[in-house]
Order: structure tokens, then sequence, then C-alpha cells
């Protein structure tokens, strides 16, 4: 028996509590009871009114909130609503909020902990308490930003189940689905569904043999792009705030990939060299049967943010400006 196997776990509730109250600590300092901005639209005359009235709809659950499918913000806000007697309280949603940040990150720490040796789990521990700075506050102290925190929650879960799982075993599927949920939560949430389709032709190229199950995810996942793609909406008005060239794009996608040091583009190479030299090293230098298995969750996920920061180039990048306080990786 293992006496120190509970450690780690320990380490965990230990990280997300302390998350957790570092959260609560900014919103009893810094937090506000009055809406803001999306919320008097979003949720007063499109949830709760309607709400009160009675004729609130499932389809205005899943309609579009500009370029997104905002289902389950949409669905805690109420759920905050009705807890809290009818009064609708933006302090109550930014701690709801705390909650869902503070389990997703949790959830990427226990995932990497079981890819990466054993005894990297402590320095990575420890590294990793830099989240508890307050950077993108924005996130915190508005509590109309959930959907960013489900977003990284069901992504990171969706990834994590899909290439921890044999593809089309039960695990995957569960992955799949989570996927999809991911694409309600904001827009963004099915480029998880590209990470994880990248994962798979990857490890079709590492292994050198064709798998007839992983050509069928990939398929399926594919499926499920277009069709989250094509459900997307598209808002005319924001055609303005679009990267106008290819230096737009480059300079806001390198910005974001620099994080932290996102006044200095040049910084993304070196910041992202790490998953960099790891990729380089399966596609062109590892060779199975390998004792040790790929940390395929940390690609996706890499791959994830890539993807995420140049989605973000693309539709907010006008002028190359830097990300968004809202918009930082993890935020």
């Amino acid at each position: 028996m293992n006496c120190g196997r509970p450690l780690p776990r320990l380490a965990l509730l230990g990280f997300f509590l302390l998350l957790f109250g570092a959260r609560l600590h900014l919103i009893q300092h810094q937090g506000h009871w009055i809406p803001y901005w999306d919320q008097w639209e979003a949720e007063a005359a499109k949830l709760y009114h309607p709400l009160e009235n009675g004729h609130l709809r499932g389809a205005d659950l899943i309609g579009p909130h500009n370029e997104h499918r905002i289902l389950w913000t949409r669905l805690i806000s109420l759920l905050a609503y009705r807890l809290n007697g009818g009064i609708w309280d933006p302090l109550l949603q930014m701690v709801l909020g705390g909650v869902i940040h503070a389990l997703a990150l949790v959830l990427l720490l226990a995932t990497l902990r079981r890819e990466l040796p054993e005894r990297l789990f402590l320095p990575l521990l420890l590294f990793s308490l830099v989240l508890l700075m307050p950077f993108g506050a924005e996130n915190a102290l508005w509590g109309f930003q959930s959907q960013f925190h489900f977003l990284l929650l069901f992504g990171l879960l969706g990834i994590r189940w899909i290439t921890a799982s044999a593809p089309l075993a039960v695990g995957w599927w569960w992955g799949f689905l989570v996927l999809v949920a991911a694409f309600f939560s904001m827009a963004s949430g099915f480029l998880a569904g590209v990470a994880a389709a990248a994962c798979h032709a990857l490890q079709l190229i590492a292994q050198r043999h064709w798998s007839w199950r992983h050509a069928a995810a990939i398929g399926l996942l594919l499926a499920y792009i277009l069709a989250a793609f094509t459900f997307t909406p598209v808002v005319a008005g924001h055609a303005y705030l679009k990267a106008s060239g290819f230096r737009d794009f480059i300079l806001t996608f390198a910005q974001a990939l620099a994080f932290p040091f996102y006044e200095s583009p040049a910084m993304a190479l070196p910041m992202q060299a790490p998953v960099l030299g790891l990729l380089a090293w399966m596609l062109l230098f590892r060779r199975p049967p390998q004792r040790t298995p790929f940390p395929w969750f940390l690609v996706g996920a890499a791959l994830w943010i890539w993807l995420n920061a140049a989605a973000t180039a693309y539709g907010r990048g006008a002028g190359a400006p830097p990300p968004e306080p809202s918009h930082f990786p993890l935020a």
C-alpha cells in the first residue's frame, strides 16, 4: 500500500481552495453588485423579464449572443436567480464563476499529473500558484463571464477524455459529448474538437500504421466541427473588429502566445518552444513502441490554446491590439 498516494489529491484540493479563496478575496474588495454592459440586455431583457412573464422558451437559451451560443451561462444565471429568491445578484454570479474556474484548473493539473513523471508534479503545482494572481481580472469581476469558465472546463475535459481513451470507446464518446457542450459555452469551444482531431492525426503519424478507428474518430470530429461552424452566428456589425491583413493577424496572434510578455511578440517562440520541441521529437525521433505513454492531453491542450489565439487574432485583430483582459489564457 502506497501511503503517499493521497498526497497529490490533498495538494489538488489545497490548490482549489487557494485559487477559489483568492477569487473570493478579489470579489470582496473589487466586485460590485451593479450589473455591467451586456448584462442589462442579455440577462435582464432576454432572461429574467421573459422568465417572470412566463414566456421564456428553450430556443431563447441556445439563441445567439454575438457570435456565441451561451447556453450554460444562461442556465447558471437562471439558477443563481432562482436560488437567490428571484433577486439578480452579480456578486453571486462571480462566486459561481470562481467555482467553475477553479474546478477547470484543478482538472488541468490533475490530468497533467497523470501524464507527466511523478517527480514533476510538485514543481508544476508550485509554478501554478502564479494563477492566484488576478490577471484577466475582468473575467473574475463581471458576473456575465462564466462562459469563459465553461469554455475552459468543457474544452479541457473533452480533450482529456478523447486523448485518454481508445477511439470510439465509451470514454471517447463521453469526451465527444463534452466537446459538443463546449460549443454551447462559447463559439471557440468547437476548436477543442479541432485539437482532438489533430491529436488523432498525429497519433496515426507517430504509430506509423493505419487505424480505421482513428480515421472514423477523425471523421466524426470533422462532422461535429463543420456542424458547429455552420451553427455559429455571424455578426455583420463586428466586421470592423477583424484583422485587416496578415500583419494585424500575426502580431495579435504572437502577442497572445507571448503571454505574459504580450508587449514583446517575439517572445511567442521561446514561450511555446517546449511544446514545439515535444511535437518535433514525437514526429521525427520517437519510435514505437515506447514504455512511457506520450502526453497527448498536453499536446491537445496546447493546440487548443494556439487555435483560440488564432481565432481571437482573426476576429478581434484590427490594428493588432494586445489581448483583452478577458481573453488571457486560463483567466
